[in-house]
């Protein structure tokens, strides 16, 4: 013979007590919710710290935003705190504070006094236990704005400029030993990829040292001028500085440059916009190898990958009393 045993702890009562059972049960859940709500609890919460500057006033260190606060008292009043009481944010006016700062206790009874029910809530501590305030005199410090960006370019494009800001600089205001670490400001990363026409844009300053320093402004303006470039060859005659009592001759009398210009330069770019020279200053005039280096001494601004040929040219000395006497 066998057992059986119900399947439900309320298969054991009989039918008709089964609604008494289940309000003694609900009965005894209430008191003793009730007398777990009676008993005394720790909880912890976030209180925000919100600081007011006065004018002309700046942080040397930033100091807590937040504290982490332990709330003691009975499950009730934890509770009513909770679900009813205010946001607990701390306001600290510094034109009322003096460094080095705001001490524990006097934390613990502000925000005491934050609470629904602080007669009965007991905050035990705050983590940090202090609030430490360092504010100076605000100072101003003007400083150049570096451009952080990435541009590339279509084939046979390149920008005639390089990237133009408007204003290339920026004051910052904060205290002096802050502002003495910052020789520039970046902007926030700037990506445009194969450009191929000119384009201006406004560009956001980099969001650094929030409620430290301050900026005159947030944004610049970035121009960048774009062009089709092609390339030119030019034959430039070749000048020459300190001449020796004698006749010289060069070989050879010019040189060959190539470059790379704008499409709207081309027509511009002459012989006359460059000046080649070859200087026999401290040079022997009586080497074997009777060469000199060729040197740009003038070029024309905007083009790029300016290339000469030859290098050097030969030079040849003839005493000039010789040549009168065959003559």
């Amino acid at each position: 013979m066998k057992l059986k045993f119900p399947d439900k702890v309320t298969d054991f009562i009989p039918e008709g007590d089964k609604a008494i059972f289940a309000v003694c049960v609900g009965i005894a859940f209430i008191f003793w919710f009730f007398t777990k709500m009676s008993n005394k609890y720790t909880s912890e919460r976030v209180v925000e710290v919100e600081y007011m500057l006065p004018a002309g006033k700046a942080f040397s260190e930033l100091p807590a935003e937040k504290l982490k606060a332990t709330f003691e008292g009975s499950g009730w009043d934890l509770m009513n705190d909770y679900l009813f009481g205010a946001e607990k944010v701390v306001k600290v006016d510094l034109s009322r504070e003096r460094p080095p700062g705001i001490d524990q206790a006097t934390l613990l009874s502000r925000i005491s006094d934050l609470s629904l029910n602080k007669r009965k809530l007991k905050i035990t501590k705050t983590v940090p236990s202090t609030l430490y305030l360092d504010f100076k005199d605000e100072e101003k410090k003007t400083v150049p704005v570096r451009l952080k960006n990435k541009i590339t370019y279509a084939t046979g494009y390149a920008p005639t400029a390089p990237p133009r800001l408007q204003p290339d600089s920026i004051d910052i205001f904060g205290a002096k030993s802050l502002l003495d670490t910052l020789d520039y400001w970046e902007t926030v990363p700037v990506v445009y990829l194969d450009q191929k026409d000119s384009f201006a844009v406004t560009v956001r300053l980099a969001e650094k040292l929030p409620r430290l320093v301050r900026l005159s402004q947030k944004t610049v303006e970035m121009q960048v001028p774009i062009e089709k470039w092609t390339e030119k060859k030019l034959y430039l005659d070749i000048a020459v500085r300190n001449v020796p009592d004698s006749l010289l001759t060069l070989f050879p009398k010019q040189i060959e440059t190539t470059f790379s210009v704008p499409l709207s330069r081309f027509n511009r770019m002459t012989a006359d916009s460059f000046s080649v020279i070859a200087d026999l200053q401290n040079v022997p005039l009586t080497t074997v190898n009777n060469t000199v280096p060729v040197l740009i001494e003038k070029r024309p601004q905007g083009i790029r990958g300016l290339t000469i040929e030859p290098k050097t040219v030969q030079f040849f000395v003839e005493n000039q009393e010789e040549s009168t006497s065959e003559d």
